[in-house]
């Protein structure tokens, strides 16, 4: 970027948080976003994993309340969508694990093309990692490990080197374009002209808009206007006391952390103490009015979307986020325990799936100031999988007309990140590795013959 504008003054700042979905940075979003960003870089296709159906998907129903939160903001920044590979469609078609599984996963099967939908509904810009190399990677000259890390899914230096030659072409283009074409006062104008009405109608107003009369796009996949988020430096906070099992830690660098609560004892209890009562603050919280410009008539249904929303019934919903993974990990209750009632609810911070991921458990509280929460490890006592990680709480205000679309949003019966949200490919998709049985060596000398290994599986085959 230096050396394509040096006249250019150029600050970076990188509000990324690892191993976190879409749904995350919606609550979270002023947390990590700079408010004088005049561009923002948003890439979610990997953490976010994969809904295999194009309408009613929970994924992009999230992301575009993220984009529609970023494009809102006051200073209006620009937004380009990146999209990097998705978890096995870097790897060989018929490369098998070392237990056996067929790990190769097709072009398309990734959120990105629905994605790319939010993109253009928006009329924003796209650069793609997947479409720039895929085809390029499976050549005998550029293999996959010419950009990817041993993990065939995050790219290394000369793979974000070719994501940045993506960025700076695309801004280049920009460039020439406004020189040849300069933006017009119209072009100004459009530009500055309120966000069009959401993709989605919403969940609960698609299905039955009988039962949210007055309300038409006001129904839709708006994001909340009433959120608070606690996390990392701020998450403690809101913690009132705890057991001994509980502390404080920083598992990771530095440079890129990941700070939470950890047990290890069972039976330790961890207190949050949260306002909850924002929702009878203001009733109408969560119905998106849109502005109304001097001197023009009303909106048609405005004053009866006013007047459902005063009827609505609100609560609010407290989202704790916490660590799934694969080695040691216990379970753990969420209660409410003083100042607010809710039902509890139970968490398993274990997945088979190798990697560490960021799940959410959400609890519907009724209205308090002081709404006590406890986080109790309910591991097996003496067992050696007792570790549960809570990484952070946000609080989320849904009336009757959004609990639904929330409800499904972050749910905690679908995996939230990565392979997890992979399913298993249709029996046509597994070709004749598995029927044949081939053993994973086979598949390695077939694929040497071919020249498809890269050094790195070249030694770990001992070929």
């Amino acid at each position: 970027m230096h050396r394509a504008f040096p006249a250019a003054r150029l600050d970076f700042h990188n509000g990324c948080v690892p191993a976190t979905p879409a749904a995350f940075m919606t609550l979270c979003l002023e947390h990590y976003l700079d408010p004088l960003a005049d561009l923002v870089f948003v890439e979610y296709v990997l953490n976010d994993g994969m809904e295999d159906r194009v309408m009613h998907n929970r994924r992009v129903r999230i992301y575009e309340r993220l984009v529609r939160r970023i494009l809102d903001q006051a200073h209006s920044p620009a937004v380009i969508l990146v999209n990097v590979g998705t978890h096995g469609m870097f790897h060989d078609r018929e490369y098998v694990s070392d237990a056996g599984k067929l790990e190769w996963r097709p072009f398309h099967h990734t959120l990105e093309d629905l994605y790319g939908a939010v993109a253009q509904y928006y009329d924003l810009s796209v650069v793609s990692f997947r479409n720039a190399i895929y085809n390029l990677g499976q050549s005998s000259d550029y293999h996959f490990d010419k950009y990817l890390k041993g993990d065939f899914i995050h790219p290394n230096d000369a793979g974000h080197k070719v994501m940045a030659d993506m960025v700076v072409h695309l801004l280049q283009e920009v460039a020439l374009g406004l020189a040849l074409w300069p933006m017009t006062f119209a072009d100004e104008a459009a530009a500055l002209r309120k966000l069009p009405d959401p993709m989605y109608p919403g969940v609960a107003f698609a299905q039955a808009p009988s039962r949210h009369p007055g309300f038409g796009a006001a129904a839709g996949n708006h994001p909340s206007l009433r959120r608070v988020c606690f996390h990392a430096e701020d998450f403690p906070t809101t913690v009132v006391g705890h057991d001994h099992g509980w502390e404080w830690v920083n598992e990771a660098t530095d440079a890129s952390p990941k700070w939470g609560f950890v047990s290890k004892t069972p039976g330790s209890a961890l207190r949050v103490r949260l306002d909850t009562s924002l929702a009878v603050v203001d009733p109408g919280a969560l119905i998106h009015q849109a502005p109304i410009d001097s001197g023009a008539a009303a909106p048609a249904g405005g004053g009866a979307a006013a007047a459902a929303a005063a009827k609505l019934k609100h609560t609010a919903v407290v989202i704790f986020s916490y660590l799934k993974s694969y080695e040691q990990m216990g379970k753990a209750v969420f209660r409410c325990e003083s100042g607010c009632s809710c039902n509890p609810r139970h968490a398993d911070g274990f997945t088979e799936l190798p990697e560490s991921t960021i799940y959410f458990v959400q609890l519907h509280t009724t209205p308090s100031r002081n709404c006590t929460l406890v986080v109790v490890n309910d591991s097996e006592p003496g067992g050696k999988d007792t570790k549960f990680k809570v990484t952070g709480v946000m609080v989320n205000m849904v009336n009757d007309a959004t609990k639904d679309l929330n409800e499904a949003d972050f749910a905690e019966d679908w995996p939230q990140y990565g392979v997890g949200g992979v399913q298993t490919l249709p029996r046509e998709f597994k070709l004749h590795v598995a029927a044949r049985g081939t053993k994973p060596g086979d598949a390695r000398h077939r694929l040497k013959g071919r020249g498809r290994l890269g050094p790195r599986e070249r030694a770990a085959a001992h070929l």
